[in-house]
């Protein structure tokens, strides 16, 4: 009974002390695993840590295409961004400047040696950002040439220029749009455009312009004084039309520059208009226009000059100074000086006298008269006819 009470306390021992070394092992497996962990977790933090420091962020705005030889403005924009802090700049991976930050931005040139598409990045003080920008085959521009022309003239079209020697231009034809034939603006484009290696040959438009034909006053303006610078209108004598073409003249008024008495007096053209089918190919030309207003006649009329005994002499005395007619309302004109003499001095009766008068008044120079016929008799005396004095005989009347 004892040697099998002391081999059961062996085996209890034995199991006990296998027990104690598992949880020994277990408990060195939890903290190695305790530490792996940890060590991760330390990682993750160090990695975050770090990748916040350089995170993407903010925005690069510019243009995301350009040409070869020229260069595009990027501007990074970040609210984050210091006054003064400087920003590194990357073209696919390479370091290729800097800038200084002006409140929350900063400006990069861009200027590109090669085509294709290339990586910009901007890199600062907390993150990055970036942005992809082709380059482009160079332009290579053909510009038509601009032609000017008037209407009813042949149109010669003056082909294309290019700054490029090596582009062969021989075989560019240069077309204008639909019937460019009256007055307007049309474009013209070329044909065949060829090419040239490493360049995109483009078109630049040129355009045609017709501008209208003068056409000239050539009527003659011509008015009696009547107190207006204004006449009726009526059609307007003009040359210049081209054979074949419906153009005409009208003004509905005439305006003098004035209303008085006057040659080479300028005339108003601002309300003369062309019409007819052909009208808007034409312009009247700018060339100053002159008409006459010619004095306004008047009539004296009832003057009167008393008979006379024959005295030698072909004085006459004006016994009536009429009046004139004709005068218009408002005009201020009147007879000056008059006086009168016979055309001989033989006695006669019934004899034409001549009858010389001057005009006064503001408005005199803006009128002519004349004398309504004037007679009167030249009387011989007795004795003079009894000696047949040649000088004083009586006329036939």
């Amino acid at each position: 009974m004892k040697k099998e009470s002391k081999g059961g306390a062996t085996d209890k021992g034995a199991k006990g002390g296998a027990a104690s070394k598992r949880r020994g092992v277990l408990w060195q497996y939890v903290s190695a695993v305790l530490v792996v962990l940890g060590a991760v977790v330390a990682a993750y933090f160090v990695a975050s840590a770090a990748i916040g420091a350089d995170r993407e962020r903010g925005k690069i705005e510019g243009a995301t295409a350009c040409r070869l030889g020229d260069s595009v403005v990027l501007t990074l924009t970040d609210a984050e961004l210091a006054d003064g802090k400087e920003v590194a700049w990357h073209v696919d991976g390479k370091k290729c400047g800097a800038s200084v930050c002006n409140g929350d931005r900063a400006e990069f040139e861009f200027q590109p040696d090669e085509r294709g598409l290339h990586h910009v990045k901007a890199t600062f003080a907390g993150g990055h950002a970036a942005i992809n920008v082709e380059v482009k085959n160079p332009l290579l521009s053909v510009k038509v040439n601009d032609v000017c022309a008037t209407y009813g003239d042949e149109v010669v079209l003056c082909g294309v220029s290019c700054d490029c020697a090596a582009l062969d231009l021989t075989t560019i034809e240069v077309q204008a749009e639909g019937n460019a034939k009256n007055v307007g603006v049309y474009k013209l484009t070329a044909a065949n455009l060829p090419s040239l290696e490493g360049y995109d040959v483009v078109m630049q438009e040129g355009t045609l312009e017709i501008l209208p034909r003068e056409v000239s006053v050539s009527d003659v303006f011509y008015k009696e004084y009547d107190g207006t610078n204004v006449c009726q209108g009526r059609r307007i004598g003009i040359e210049g039309v081209l054979e074949g073409d419906v153009v005409a003249c009208f003004v509905d008024k005439i305006y003098f520059a004035d209303k008085n008495v006057g040659a080479d007096k300028k005339i108003s053209t601002y309300n003369f208009t062309l019409e007819g089918d052909d009208a808007s190919n034409y312009r009247l030309s700018d060339d100053e226009v002159y008409g006459e207003i010619a004095p306004r006649a008047l009539v004296l009329e009832g003057v009167a000059v008393s008979d006379k005994a024959y005295d030698g002499t072909a004085t006459a005395v004006v016994c009536d100074c009429g009046r004139l007619r004709g005068v218009l309302d408002g005009d201020v004109v009147q007879i000056g000086e008059l006086s009168a003499c016979f055309f001989d001095a033989k006695a006669g009766k019934d004899k034409a006298v001549d009858v010389s008068a001057t005009l006064v008044g503001k408005d005199k120079d803006n009128y002519a008269f004349s004398v309504s016929p004037v007679k009167a008799s030249i009387v011989a005396n007795y004795l003079d006819t009894l000696l047949n004095r040649p000088d004083v005989v009586q006329s036939a009347d």
